[in-house]
């Protein structure tokens, strides 16, 4: 069916390109093979298959012509005073053979490129189908599951919904859909405590009702809990390391930029910008934090070991205190 398809386009190609000039065609793909003629397409004949699998088991590029005498001329209907030219055209899966007269042997390479081009779209077009009908039916499988997942959902909520009811003092009257008000995704407390809000807001409004109706407009939605953390208390090594990352990313994108890297430029690279004595007080604000942060990570903060002066020195020092320490031992 796929190639029965292709075959028209091709055909429209071909009429395309020789006009009202006669030409043949047999095109194979696997098991399927069809003969094409300006007018009509149809499946080939046993001796068309078997001329079409002799011709491409001798594939060759340049075009030829067969003999007067050949088979071919006996079982088709070609022109008999026309001097045919024939051309093998193999594109991945398909394999054609076309038919021409020898006065358009000049068009053979334009319709071999052109026949390889529509074939690699229709391929194209193939995938693109088969991609838009897997897209469907993922869909459709997305649409079931949601639907049974909504239907569980469903029964779920109606279940709290008949128990809830059963344990209340008063008897409540709700809609049938009333379920569909409550939020799915809230713990089974959190739900009960919804519905003991708009019951108690329901029976504020009807003081003297002996039934309560209790409808939609009387679930208003849980506010969340405010948790108060207390500040995390940092130490002086966890806000060295802080310090150090912030002006290693300035240093980054000041050496990025084509600059030195210093306590100007860092500063300027901060966010927001700082001043240059404002980084030579925290430097030595946190000596002692920025020095055991060096120790710690000495694969750290690479631009300020090698650029900024109060980290190279302390770098330095560390690095000496290190060497003396192993010496020692």
């Amino acid at each position: 069916m796929e190639l029965e398809r292709f075959s028209v386009e091709a055909t429209h190609l071909f009429s395309h390109i020789y006009g009202e000039s006669a030409w043949f065609a047999w095109i194979s793909a696997g098991n399927e093979s069809r003969f094409l003629a300006p007018e009509r397409q149809r499946p080939c004949s046993t001796e068309e298959r078997f001329f079409l699998l002799q011709q491409t088991q001798t594939f060759t590029n340049e075009p030829f012509s067969l003999p007067t005498s050949h088979s071919f001329f006996n079982y088709s209907k070609a022109t008999a005073n026309v001097r045919w030219l024939f051309q093998v055209i193999q594109s991945e899966q398909i394999q054609v053979l076309i038919a021409i007269p020898a006065d358009k042997s000049a068009f053979v390479s334009l319709t071999a490129s052109f026949l390889k081009e529509k074939h690699r779209e229709w391929q194209w077009r193939i995938q693109a189908g088969e991609l838009i009908e897997r897209q469907q039916q993922h869909i459709s499988t997305l649409e079931q599951k949601l639907q049974a997942t909504t239907s569980a959902s469903d029964q779920r909520l109606m279940r709290l919904l008949t128990q809830w009811k059963r344990s209340q003092p008063v008897e409540v009257l709700l809609p049938p859909d009333f379920h569909t008000v409550l939020d799915a995704s809230l713990t089974e407390h959190e739900l009960i405590q919804q519905l003991n809000n708009a019951l108690r807001l329901a029976q504020f409004t009807q003081p003297t009702a002996s039934v309560i109706n209790l409808n939609h407009t009387h679930v208003s939605p849980l506010k969340p809990a405010v948790h108060n953390e207390a500040p995390r208390i940092l130490s002086p090594n966890q806000r060295a390391v802080l310090l150090l990352d912030k002006y290693e990313a300035a240093g980054r994108t000041a050496h990025h930029n084509g600059l030195v890297v210093n306590g100007k430029t860092i500063a300027e690279h901060m966010q927001p910008s700082i001043s240059p004595p404002a980084i030579t007080d925290a430097l030595k604000k946190h000596r002692k934090g920025i020095t055991l942060a060096l120790e710690e990570f000495p694969e750290k903060w690479e631009l300020l070991r090698k650029y900024l002066k109060p980290v190279k020195q302390l770098n330095e020092q560390a690095f000496f205190k290190n060497s003396y320490t192993q010496l020692s031992d």
